[in-house]
């Protein structure tokens, strides 16, 4: 069995999959991917992982993913073969657990008109908000068409939280870690929001 996450986390990276076509054919071998940083913003329409992986018909995938990300919708799901889903459905784990609030997912059923528009406007404001930080970029670990910005710079949440802008920062993995920033980009920001946010990145760059 292998297990990976579909974007590097907690620093934003891109994952490589090509490696899924060199396992060899003739083992019974699972791969499970969280895609829970993934669903929503890669793949066409924010579709999620399994669309750019393509992985060998001989290999056995599950993915899983959080929809409280990307989606807004405080639920999560598994994707696989029938058999597996059906195995997991036997487990007294899955279920005695509690089912996500029907009232959520009638709201998640309303809004998928929505996301593809949505998902698209998103593409647009991560591109203008790399443009706009210009050499600032160098201030974060990113990846192309990906919303999340992160850094281990002390001293960069302060400087923005200084200026209006709020990010998250908390040590990872442990207590006693370097505090790791992330900022992200979403759909209902602005251009002028964007441009804000760089010109208070690039400051903080020049100053520091």
């Amino acid at each position: 069995m292998v297990v990976t996450d579909s974007v590097g986390s907690p620093h934003t990276a891109a994952v490589p999959f090509d490696w899924l076509h060199r396992l060899p054919p003739s083992k019974k071998i699972t791969v499970v991917i969280d895609d829970s940083h993934g669903l929503g913003v890669l793949g066409a329409n924010g579709k999620g992982i399994h669309e750019l992986i393509n992985p060998p018909a001989s290999l056995e995938l599950l993915i899983t993913a959080s929809l409280n990300k990307a989606m807004s919708v405080p639920a999560g799901l598994i994707m696989g073969s029938q058999a597996i889903l059906n195995s997991m459905r036997q487990f007294s784990m899955f279920s005695g657990a509690s089912p996500a609030n029907p009232a959520y997912l009638w709201a998640l059923t309303q809004a998928l008109p929505d996301y593809q528009s949505a998902h698209q406007k998103l593409l647009l404001r991560v591109e203008q908000f790399v443009e706009a930080l210009g050499e600032a970029i160098h201030l974060f670990h990113w990846i192309e068409k990906y919303p999340a910005f992160t850094t281990d710079r002390p001293g960069l949440h302060e400087y923005l939280r200084h200026q209006g802008i709020l990010t998250a920062c908390f040590p990872y993995p442990g207590p006693n870690d370097p505090a790791i920033t992330r900022l992200v980009i979403t759909p209902l920001h602005t251009l002028e929001d964007l441009r804000h946010i760089a010109q208070a990145c690039r400051q903080f760059a020049q100053n520091s």
